[in-house]
């Protein structure tokens, strides 16, 4: 199914990895954990130390699927943007579909990703994801965000709810105000996920697409992917 997508490499050693990837630009990676002295750790170690975070990874493992702590661990230090387990060839597919399609990276294509440095985990995870959909904007503070929106023209908007005074909802305003309700926007806040008020008020008042908690970042990815793949961002100002 891979080789109807890509012209595909298939190695069986991690050593043959590295070396595919030491003389190949790759667009992709999907990988097994591997065991003991021939781990698919290694390969994207490889990968993303000579090619950066454009290529897309998915990790295909039942294990790390169960398995939070492992998978936070490999997305901080690998940038990985999927994982699946058995059965769940299908989103796999579907996500390499839109790699290959062209959603993954382009430079026509910027996400605005407001993160405040208290929740530096939170960004640290999902900041290397996002850039295998496009070129990521990151800011801390709202009044950088708002500035960010009136320079660039963006396909995506993830955001922190963010403190008084540093607020998600100013940057989300001011998203809104430039570029109408086409764009996509997302919301990764525990509280407001669990709260069916604030969902309501903020779908209404900010246009919000999209609200995730913690331990749903794979579901945010697939949706900005998406989204990104259907729009059509303006040119750059």
């Amino acid at each position: 199914e891979l080789r109807k997508l890509f012209s595909v490499v298939h190695v069986e050693t991690a050593a043959d990895g590295v070396q595919a990837v030491a003389e190949n630009s790759f667009g992709a990676c999907v990988a097994k954990l591997g065991t003991r002295g021939n781990l698919g750790c290694d390969v994207l170690e490889m990968l993303r130390s000579s090619q950066g975070s454009g290529p897309f990874v998915a990790v295909h493992s039942s294990t790390a699927a169960g398995n939070e702590k492992l998978r936070l661990s490999m997305e901080a230090k690998y940038g990985v943007n999927v994982w699946v387990s058995h059965g769940q060839e299908a989103k796999l597919l579907e996500a390499l579909s839109l790699v290959a399609e062209g959603g993954k990276s382009s430079d026509g294509v910027r996400i605005l990703l407001f993160g405040p440095r208290n929740d530096a985990p939170f960004v640290d995870m999902i900041r290397p994801r996002l850039e295998s959909l496009g070129k990521v904007d990151w800011v801390e503070e709202a009044a950088d965000g708002v500035r960010a929106v009136r320079e660039h023209n963006y396909a995506a908007c993830v955001s922190k709810l963010g403190v008084e005074g540093n607020l998600g909802t100013d940057v989300i305003a001011a998203f809104r105000g430039e570029f109408g309700t086409s764009p996509f926007v997302a919301i990764h806040s525990s509280t407001a996920a669990a709260r069916l008020d604030w969902i309501e008020e903020l779908a209404s008042e900010f246009n919000v697409n999209f609200f995730v908690k913690h331990g749903e970042e794979d579901e945010l990815i697939a949706a900005v992917a998406q989204a990104v793949a259907q729009n059509d961002p303006r040119l750059e100002k």
